[in-house]
């Protein structure tokens, strides 16, 4: 794949981290800051659905 196709996931943590030739411009981190309570929920509602799930049967 090529670095500026949008599906190549491999140039994420370069431009996440930076490198020794650009200064890092993070967006995941950010995201999952905004984000961390809601994700954390999401997780455990999963969780919670799962266990029901398993001892219902």
């Amino acid at each position: 794949m090529k670095a500026k196709n949008p599906r190549n996931v491999f140039y994420w943590r370069f431009v996440e981290m930076g490198t020794v030739n650009m200064p890092a411009h993070p967006f995941v981190r950010p995201a999952f800051d905004t984000r961390q309570e809601e994700a954390a929920n999401a997780a455990i509602a999963l969780a919670t659905r799962a266990i029901d799930e398993v001892l219902s049967k």
